[in-house]
Order: structure tokens, then C-alpha cells, then sequence
């Protein structure tokens, strides 16, 4: 059921006939992707860190949600966009890699989230597999095998937390990280599987670009120079952009 209204989370109003939506953690991938985008019929602004579009990009509408990358903040968002009558949504986030052998330019399909954060546990019942939608995940991996060649695909796990920074859960995620399949640490897959269990209707999938190691950031959250974090801005920016463009072509093929 759709309803109109002011969303007090997106700051969205006027959503309707619209069933795909996108989420970016990157400001600088939901700024490239509002350029690109073909027709904008409304661009607002929500609660702090959230900004949104809808749109048409190649025959498909959707709404564009830049959010924080925290599993509360994709909790909110998603559960307002589900009242707006979105039915599917693809989450495009950061991660920390767990495991040093991950080839160059990786891109990881999480095909489960392990949480570690209280949010996926309210959501869902504790013990509950946390899972992407089988109908999205088929078709992404269609889409990618024969088009997006540039990425080197990873479909494996990803370990959900409040934030990677916490030092009190870096022991918790040392041991996960020797767990086969446990690829990355993120901050929204398991909150997004999650909602699909409140939402029945709810289809979703989690696309994740590689920021770093773990064992980097547990060991201290600076980097050397305003360049170094530059660069890993951009870079994130860059591939969430790529990934916003799988994104679409998933939506069309599920019509």
C-alpha cells in the first residue's frame, strides 16, 4: 500500500508508481550519479546525511537515497521507502576486506551478512539466515557475466557492525575472519537482508566496494595525508557510480 505523505526520514513526498530504489553511502557517487541521471522529478533533502532523488534513468524509475553508511540509517530509510511503494532495493556500500588474496579491482556480492549489530537482530529474529533476494541475485549474476567484465566479481560473505571503527568488536571480527567465505566487514548489508523478513514484499541486494583492509582501520582509523583519503573517497565514488549503473539494468530486467 502507498501513501502520501512527507517522508521525515528521506524528506521524499509524491512517490508514487515507483518500486526500485538505490542507496550510495558515497556523497561523491550520489553527485555523479545526479548528473547522469536523465529525467529528476524531485530532489530532496531528509534527515542529516540523507539526501534523495527520484528519477528515470534508461525507461526505469527509481528513487537515488544517498544515507550513512550505519545499519540504523538503512533501517530508516528503507522502511520509509517500502510505505512509498518501493519493492526492491540495492544497496551500494563501502567495505573493509578480512582476507589479504582478493584480486585487483574487487567487488563483492554479499551472498549472506553475518550481524554484528543490534539493528538486524530487532529487525529479524536472531538465527535467521541473512540473505539477498534469489530473484536479484540471479539476475545480477546474468547481468555482470556477460557485461561489466571491468570489476572482478567476489561473491562471498561480509560481517555487519554498528561501525568498523568500534575497537571493542575488532576480536569478535578477527575470529569471524577466518570463517570460509567471510570476505569484508560492512555497515549495511545485514540491515538491508534483514528488512526483507519486517517486509514481505521487499527485494533486496547488497554490491560492495573495497576501502581498505580491516586490519588497517582496527589499527587506527587516520591515514597518512589529505591525499591518501582523497583518493579513497574517489575511488569509492567512482565504482558506486559503475555498480549505481548495474543497478538499473536489474531493475529493467525485473521490469
Amino acid at each position: 500500500m502507498e501513501y502520501v505523505g512527507v517522508g521525515t526520514v528521506t524528506g521524499l513526498y509524491g512517490v508514487s508508481g515507483i518500486e526500485n530504489a538505490v542507496l550510495v553511502d558515497s556523497p561523491r557517487a550520489f553527485d555523479n550519479i545526479k548528473k547522469g541521471i536523465e529525467r529528476v522529478t524531485g530532489e530532496r533533502q531528509g534527515c542529516t546525511g540523507i539526501r534523495s532523488i527520484v528519477g528515470r534513468q534508461s525507461g526505469v524509475g527509481l528513487v537515488l537515497v544517498q544515507v550513512p553508511p550505519y545499519p540504523q540509517a538503512v533501517v530508516d530509510a528503507v522502511s520509509e521507502l517500502y510505505i512509498f511503494g518501493i519493492r526492491r532495493v540495492i544497496g551500494l556500500g563501502r567495505a573493509f576486506s578480512l582476507t589479504k588474496r582478493l584480486p585487483s579491482r574487487p567487488v563483492l556480492m554479499a551472498k549472506a551478512a553475518v550481524p554484528l549489530d543490534a539493528v538486524s537482530t530487532i529487525v529479524a529474529d536472531e538465527g535467521l539466515p541473512l540473505a539477498p533476494s534469489s530473484k536479484m541475485e540471479y539476475t545480477f549474476k546474468t547481468i555482470v557475466e556477460l557485461r561489466f567484465t571491468d570489476f572482478n566479481w567476489i561473491y562471498g560473505y561480509t560481517v555487519t557492525t554498528p561501525s568498523p571503527y568500534i575497537r571493542s568488536l575488532t576480536e569478535s571480527v578477527r575470529k569471524l575472519a577466518g570463517k570460509r567465505g567471510v570476505i569484508a566487514i560492512d555497515s549495511m548489508s545485514s540491515a538491508l537482508y534483514a528488512l526483507q523478513y519486517e517486509y514481505s514484499k521487499l527485494e533486496t541486494l547488497s554490491l560492495l566496494s573495497f576501502a581498505g583492509s580491516f586490519e588497517q582501520i582496527a589499527s587506527s582509523s587516520v591515514v597518512r595525508s589529505v591525499d591518501d583519503m582523497t583518493a579513497i573517497m574517489e575511488k569509492i565514488g567512482r565504482e558506486e557510480t559503475i555498480l549505481y549503473m548495474i543497478a538499473v539494468e536489474i531493475f529493467k530486467k525485473l521490469g
